[in-house]
C-alpha cells in the first residue's frame, strides 16, 4: 500500500525538541531523515505546551513534508579513492596519499581508510578550507558595502546554514561548499546584510538584494536543495 508522507491521521505528531541559545523565535524544521523538529530560543517549552503547539500546525507540518516528499535523495557517495566531491562548482577527485589533508587544484588528497573514515577525514578537510574561503567571498561582497564581520565562525548543522551574532561574528555551516556557488554566496550575502540590520526587516531585504540581485530567486532554491551530505555509511 503507498502512504502519502504528508498524511498526519489524527494522533499525535513525533518530534523533538532543539534548543538553540541564537534563536530567537520557534520554527518548525525536518531534519535530513523527515523527522520533526521544533527550534525553540532558551529556556526551552514545557513538553505540553510544545505538543500542543505542534498539534495547533498540523498544516505546516504537512507543508513541510510535502516540500521534503518532492526533494531529491541525498548524493550517494562510496567514499572510494577516483570518486569526485563537489567544491562549490568544482568536481574535486578524491586520491589517497599518505597522512594528508589537502586540497589542490583540481583534488582531495586524504589518508585512506573505510568508508566512514574517509568520510570522516573529507569532512575534517572540508571545515579547514571553509575559513579562508569563506572570508574571501565576505570581502568580496561585503567590502564595496563596508560590512566585514569581526569573526567567521564554521558550523556542522542541518538546521540554518548562516547565521550572524550581536558581537558580528557570522556563522557559516561547511555544508555550503556542497552547493552551487551562487546559493552558498547568497547565504554569505544574507549573514552580511545581518551586520547592519539585526532582523528581515524591508531594510534587511533590500540591503541583501543589493549585495545578491535575485536573492529571493536563491532563497526558495536553496530552501528546495535536499541534504548535500549523506549519513555515515554502514560498517
Amino acid at each position: 500500500m503507498l502512504v502519502d508522507p504528508t498524511d498526519l491521521g489524527e494522533g499525535p505528531i513525533p518530534f523533538k525538541v532543539i534548543v538553540s541559545p541564537r534563536r530567537k523565535r520557534i520554527a518548525f524544521h525536518l531534519d535530513p531523515a523527515g523527522s520533526l523538529e521544533l527550534l525553540v530560543p532558551p529556556p526551552g517549552l514545557p513538553a505540553a505546551e510544545a505538543a500542543a503547539l505542534v498539534a495547533r500546525n498540523r498544516e505546516i507540518v504537512r507543508r513541510l513534508r510535502a516540500r521534503f516528499a518532492r526533494r531529491a535523495p541525498a548524493p550517494a557517495y562510496a567514499f572510494e579513492e577516483g570518486e569526485f566531491f563537489p567544491l562549490w562548482d568544482k568536481k574535486m577527485k578524491l586520491v589517497f596519499s599518505g597522512r594528508l589533508l589537502l586540497a589542490e587544484e583540481d583534488r582531495f588528497l586524504v589518508p585512506a581508510g573505510s568508508p566512514a573514515e574517509v568520510r570522516s577525514r573529507l569532512m575534517l578537510l572540508y571545515r579547514k578550507i571553509a575559513p579562508a574561503l569563506f572570508r574571501e567571498r565576505c570581502a568580496l561582497f561585503g567590502g564595496p558595502f563596508g560590512l566585514a564581520p569581526r569573526a567567521i565562525r564554521i558550523t556542522d548543522t542541518s538546521s540554518r546554514w548562516g547565521s550572524c551574532s550581536t558581537i558580528r561574528t557570522i556563522s557559516l555551516c561547511w555544508k555550503l561548499l556542497l552547493l552551487p556557488q551562487e546559493l552558498s554566496d547568497y547565504v554569505v550575502c544574507h549573514e552580511l546584510a545581518h551586520l547592519r540590520h539585526m532582523d528581515h526587516s524591508p531594510a534587511f531585504w533590500a540591503l541583501t538584494e543589493r549585495l545578491m540581485p535575485g536573492a529571493l530567486e536563491k532563497r526558495a532554491r536553496l530552501k528546495a536543495l535536499p541534504e548535500p551530505w549523506p549519513p555515515a555509511p554502514e560498517r
